[in-house]
């Protein structure tokens, strides 16, 4: 296992479409922080010039790492695609039979493209929560009181993002695994999770809400939605016990699925 991934890591660090990728991400995650941190300073300067104060404008407190927070719902994409191509090219240039043949059991060789993207998340969670802040520095700096104070609430909210974004690396894979072209792979995992929350949308207010007259949101149960809901609330909320029981199930259920599945089918079929 050690060696497949030495020789994942080395093929990772050595396509290009990794330091695309993640120029790209660099590049959104400072336009969108330089963007809202402006906007909020100017709100705060013109309340200041006009009325001599703050009042109405609400609390600044720990915005800045809010911002930082919001700015990790781009990397569900971005880490997913590059888990794509990175799977998918391994069976359009024949690396991954010749791996095969060495005697390598397949179950390892598809935790090695995991583990090997789950190492890709960490850097981009870096890359997004450094690039976030700095510019929130350069942008704010001290002119607003309290923009940068940590919240309390910061490690349950991360870890929850984590492992989320971990089921989409698991979902990407299985989906390459079984489709096996990296165009393909990227329209069949984009398609679904874009049309999701609409779908989850109509069935939980026409079905359960509408005809079956019972307090059930399917919604609550699939992890798009649950780390929207860990986005949306916030980099220093304090999460529920029953929210906490929830998201675990949930994150862990479709992580186990997804791994299962894939695993099953690249065992079975040819490669």
């Amino acid at each position: 296992m050690k060696n497949l991934l030495a020789i994942d890591f080395y093929k990772l660090f050595r396509t290009k479409s990794f330091y695309v990728i993640s120029a790209i991400l660099l590049a959104l995650t400072v336009f969108s922080s330089a963007i809202v941190c402006s906007g909020f300073l100017r709100t705060y300067e013109e309340n200041l010039l006009n009325f001599g104060n703050t009042v109405g404008l609400g609390s600044m407190l720990g915005i800045a790492w809010n911002i930082v927070f919001s700015n990790f719902s781009n990397i569900g994409i971005f880490i997913a695609i590059m888990s794509i191509l990175f799977t998918c090219s391994e069976f359009s240039f024949g690396t991954i039979k010749n791996i095969a043949s060495k005697g390598y059991k397949r179950a390892e060789i598809y935790l090695s493209k995991f583990l090997s993207s789950a190492v890709c998340l960490g850097i981009y969670f870096v890359i997004t929560f450094v690039a976030s802040l700095i510019t929130c520095v350069v942008v704010v700096g001290n002119k607003i009181p309290d923009f940068f104070k940590l919240p309390s609430h910061a490690f349950l909210p991360l870890l929850f993002v984590f492992v989320f974004l971990l089921v989409d690396i698991s979902l990407a894979i299985m989906i390459s695994s079984l489709v096996r072209s990296s165009g393909q792979s990227i329209a069949a995992y984009i398609v679904p999770t874009m049309i999701s929350s609409i779908l989850l949308n109509i069935i939980d207010v026409n079905l359960f809400g509408n005809t079956l007259k019972i307090d059930f949101r399917l919604s609550d149960y699939v992890y798009t939605s649950c780390l929207s809901e860990v986005l949306k609330f916030g980099f220093g909320t304090a999460m529920s016990h029953s929210d906490v029981v929830r998201y675990s199930f949930v994150a862990i259920g479709f992580l186990l699925v997804t791994m299962i599945i894939g695993i099953h089918f690249f065992k079975k079929r040819d490669i």
